[in-house]
């Protein structure tokens, strides 16, 4: 029995209730406990928001409802529901409005902080989780996926691919089919790579598909007939930045400047 119950059951005691009154205060009181205990076993899975040393991946807040692992607690990202700081990837909630608050320009949601720049370290599955470098260079280990010792560059896993743990997938989260998943648009999110659109906006929800079925790279919709490599859109004829940005040159044509692409001379 909370506080809260305890306290009405104790105030109606103490008032010389009726025994109408008292059976009633009781029975409130008893099957409040017993929804309780019926909340928690259906929660049994999340292991709580805000909680120190809860998580080690977005896997294991997979079921407490739009929320992430940052610094070892599953947290919720801008929007999502909170009653306290500790609760919200940026460590602002809005308690009259029970929901975490974004960061101030130019800083970005962090382990329960806003900090500069524009990427957590911590959770970014392509750096490394004790250095702040793309590289998994002993002693610094991959925080998603596994190191290719050829690269030293972490390679993980997208979906729909076949998982047997969290870690192996790059947005961090096995499902229960024994698929890596990610967020789909409009979902919860503190990082790209956990969007199934690979772009997390500045709203803490994930961007819309690119039209088209285009490729998303680094935040940007690649051009039709693009590829990501690096981070960069490369057309995947000519293995050059696309025309002005916006299109790949068909052949036997060659970029003019301002995304204008014109006849090659005979």
């Amino acid at each position: 029995m909370n506080a809260d119950r305890f306290d009405a059951l104790s105030w109606a005691l103490s008032g010389g209730p009726s025994r109408r009154r008292l059976l009633q205060a009781l029975l409130a009181a008893l099957a409040g406990d017993a929804l309780g205990l019926i909340r928690v076993e259906a929660a049994t899975t999340c292991p709580g928001i805000g909680g120190p040393r809860s998580c080690k991946t977005d896997g294991d807040c997979a079921d407490c409802t739009d929320a992430v692992c940052q610094a070892n607690a599953c947290r919720r990202p801008t929007g999502g529901n909170c009653r306290r700081n500790r609760q919200c990837a940026s460590g602002r909630c809005n308690r009259k409005k029970h929901a975490c608050r974004g960061c101030p320009a130019g800083t970005i949601p962090c382990g329960g902080h806003c900090v500069s720049g524009s990427s957590c370290a911590e959770v970014d599955p392509s750096a490394c989780s004790s250095c702040a470098s793309s590289k998994c260079i002993t002693p610094c280990t991959c925080c998603a996926g596994s190191c290719n010792s050829q690269t030293a560059q972490c390679v993980c896993l997208g979906p729909p691919s076949d998982c047997s743990d969290n870690h192996a997938c790059c947005s961090s989260v096995c499902g229960s089919d024994g698929k890596c998943t990610c967020t789909a648009p409009d979902g919860g999110c503190v990082r790209d790579r956990q969007c199934c659109s690979g772009l997390c906006q500045a709203n803490g929800r994930c961007a819309p598909f690119c039209p088209d079925g285009r490729l998303r790279c680094n935040g940007v919709c690649c051009p039709d007939k693009a590829d990501c490599v690096g981070g960069e859109c490369f057309c995947e004829d000519t293995h050059q930045p696309p025309c002005g940005g916006v299109q790949c040159c068909a052949s036997g044509t060659s970029c003019m400047g301002g995304g204008v692409c014109l006849s090659d001379p005979n």
